[in-house]
């Protein structure tokens, strides 16, 4: 607001015997200016706050974190025996012995799968839990570049409304000197109606605007498990983003620090882990039992050992003879880690595209930004002229309007490339997981 006001007081050097000419109308624009008041307040809310309660809060991010709990549980599960089997027998018609009659059976077993078996497929479960975590690190990148935007365009409106605000106040200031010119005679009435036909197109344009604000709100709120319409605020200023990265690193970047790719590489841990527990499982398994069988004592005859009950242990072994299973299952886990080296290639070039889109927005709009401020300049010099030559005939006031016109334009132009260095910024972050 400063820097408006000196512009206005330095139109000229005799600026107060100009104004008295023209009946303080100039004046009135530079006071105006000085008195225009921020739009909202000073305690803003930051990108990197609403970052961290994104992460805290988005229930999408929870149910991943459940999940991932959830498969983190199993490996305990596959860890373990199996459950050994108990038996129970009763002979319907009892079965002659040397030793009496055999009255019933008891018997156990336990089977042992080949050594190792149990410890891999626990490594396996956690392998695909460390899959699912990778998937929580990729999705929260994708929300917190979903909410800079709608933060950055938000700020983008409010910023807007600030500035469309300085153009209404310069605009009252044109109209009263029109007026001014008016009644000095040396004015024309079409110069006062020109004035208060972009006064009205103003007012509707930031009305537009106020109700634009509540689409990026209602995203952030909708990111932060929150009602939609509570009240965010922004900062009156933000500079223009640098980049900090350097061109040559970034394929390595991309490999040891996105989760998407990291996630593309656990996968194929995964399956090398499954090709290890599908060669144990196609080993032999082994078991072992024992059977108790009752003997009632015989009365026909008195033996020794009359009526002793029998122990009887066995061991089995489990032999994979079909051995196509294993071997489709060895092809499948094969396949897909040559699909993943597909896949990760596929999504490095994505992403370098995408950086390299967003390096060169951002390139783009440093290069408006410098040249919006030298057409600043330039237009100051012309409206200072233009001005000068209004206020002794009264002509000129159609090119003195559009010079007004012209800076105000500028002012959005540069606060529109200093918004699409933000955003540029939050893209390469969205790839670079800074």
């Amino acid at each position: 607001m400063r820097s408006i006001f000196i512009h206005y007081f330095r139109l000229y050097p005799g600026m107060k015997r100009r104004f008295a000419k023209l009946n303080k109308g100039i004046y009135y624009i530079g006071i105006s200016c000085c008195m225009l008041l921020p739009m909202h307040p000073l305690s803003a809310q930051s990108i990197d706050e609403l970052a961290v309660l994104l992460s805290e809060e988005n229930p999408s991010l929870e149910a991943l974190q459940r999940q991932y709990l959830a498969m983190e549980a199993k490996a305990p599960q596959l860890s373990q025996l199996p459950q050994p089997e108990v038996g129970v027998g009763a002979f319907v018609a009892p079965v002659e012995t040397r030793l009496g009659a055999q009255r019933a059976r008891l018997s156990i077993s336990q089977m042992f799968p080949w050594f190792g078996t149990l410890e891999s497929k626990a490594q396996l479960a956690q392998a695909q839990a460390l899959v699912e975590k990778e998937r929580i690190g990729d999705l929260s990148l994708e929300l917190k570049f979903e909410l800079k935007s709608a933060y950055f365009q938000l700020y983008e409106f409010r910023q807007t409304q600030s500035i469309l605000q300085r153009k209404r106040v310069l605009l009252d200031g044109l109209r009263r000197l029109a007026l001014n010119q008016v009644e000095s005679g040396s004015g024309s009435a079409a110069d006062v109606l020109s004035v208060e036909l972009q006064t009205q197109a103003l007012e509707q344009e930031v009305r537009i605007l106020k109700n634009k604000e509540k689409q990026p709100i209602a995203t952030i709120n909708h990111l932060l498990k929150r009602p939609l319409s509570k009240a965010i605020t922004t900062p009156d200023t933000l500079a223009f983003a640098t980049l900090g990265i350097r061109p040559d690193s970034l394929r390595s970047m991309l490999l040891t620090q996105h989760p998407r790719l990291i996630g593309l590489a656990q996968k194929q841990a995964v399956a090398h882990q499954a090709l290890r527990v599908n060669k144990l499982e196609g080993k032999p398994s082994f078991g072992v039992g024992a059977d108790y069988i009752l003997l009632s004592q015989r009365t026909d005859a008195s033996p020794v050992g009359n009526g002793r009950d029998i122990l009887q242990v066995s061991a089995k072994i489990s032999i994979p003879l079909y051995r196509k299973r294993y071997e489709a299952k060895e092809r499948e886990e094969k396949l897909k880690i040559e699909a993943l080296d597909f896949q990760k290639e596929a999504v490095i070039q994505d992403f370098l595209n995408g950086i390299d889109q967003a390096v060169t927005a951002h390139e783009e709009a440093a290069l408006r930004l410098s040249l919006y401020q030298q057409q600043i300049e330039t237009s100051r010099t012309a409206s200072r002229f233009t001005q000068a030559t209004y206020s002794n005939s009264g002509s000129r006031f159609d090119e003195l309007l559009k010079l007004e016109q012209d800076l105000i334009q500028y002012d959005l132009q540069i606060l529109k490339a200093i918004v699409n260095s933000h955003l540029a910024k939050a893209s390469i972050e969205r790839y670079l997981n800074f």
